[in-house]
């Protein structure tokens, strides 16, 4: 029996300080095993301060459109139409997805605002570039929008390969709340990385993550040379919409250096302008 039935945590992973689910260590365990084991204890439940997706089937909560995935929004739609066409497969919509939201919306881990409205689909869809949370929250908008259900996941990941301006900003190289999307697909939950654009990828010596629709497309442990390169440490859950408060307080925890905690959502940028 869960410790908390309304966060979804307990079983394998106990309840964090608020409820939701922690699992993994800062010391380096690697979660990957667990999360293959495909138990889903990790899944904060939806509904949470939302009446009208508490009322909801448990899939429909993952068809709904939301105040950040706004998937009927004219932006989402655009987006899906030219991406998608009139393919029904769902496999085939998902892979499309994927690679458009990868490789269309560059991966920029400076363009990090606070501000609540810019972690809605239809205003990320406005720019080109965004880093791993934006781009997760695309993804989980256009595939809702061509019927797949859809949820959000976040973890922490230690990236071997970070540049020193960039680990000199955080204070350290975990990425905490890294965030992923996951996709209903033939009867199970599949967890899909579209943080890093292709080109990108080839600049840093990674192979681009691949989805073909049916594996779990996650970061690699290590680059094309064999240096270690993401490793999974922490994991935070899933979540049927985007947990924007408990963004905040973790990147408050984990990234005091920035102020985030000192920060109002509407002044933006903890980095400044990027």
């Amino acid at each position: 029996m869960n410790d908390s039935p309304a966060t979804g945590c307990g079983g394998l992973f106990p309840c964090g300080p608020l409820g939701y689910p922690e699992t993994g260590a800062i010391n380096g365990t690697n979660i990957l095993d667990d999360w293959r084991s495909g138990d889903d204890s990790r899944v904060v439940e939806p509904g949470v301060g939302s009446v009208l997706v508490a009322l909801m089937t448990p899939m429909q909560n993952y068809l709904v459109s939301t105040y950040f995935i706004d998937h009927e929004s004219e932006a989402v739609q655009d987006f899906v139409g030219r991406i998608v066409g009139s393919i029904d497969e769902p496999r085939t919509k998902a892979v499309r997805l994927f690679n458009a939201v990868r490789d269309d919306l560059w991966y920029d881990p400076y363009n990090v605002n606070l501000k609540r409205d810019a972690y809605r689909a239809s205003v990320i869809l406005q720019g080109t570039t965004a880093y791993c949370v934006p781009k997760a929250i695309v993804l989980a908008a256009a595939g809702r929008a061509v019927g797949l259900p859809t949820r959000l996941g976040y973890a922490d990941v230690r990236n071997h390969l970070a540049t020193p301006r960039l680990l000199e900003q955080l204070g350290t190289d975990v990425f905490a709340f890294h965030g992923f999307t996951e996709i209903f697909l033939e009867d199970r939950w599949v967890k899909v990385t579209p943080t890093f654009n292709s080109r990108l990828c080839e600049r840093f010596g990674v192979l681009p993550l691949e989805f073909d629709g049916t594996s779990d497309a996650l970061f690699q442990p290590f680059d094309a040379t064999g240096r270690r390169h993401m490793e999974y440490i922490r994991d935070r859950g899933s979540f049927a919409d985007f947990p924007f408060e408990e963004m905040l307080r973790v990147y408050a925890e984990i990234y005091p250096s920035l102020g985030v905690e000192r920060l109002e959502p509407e002044e933006g940028s903890p980095f400044g302008t990027p």
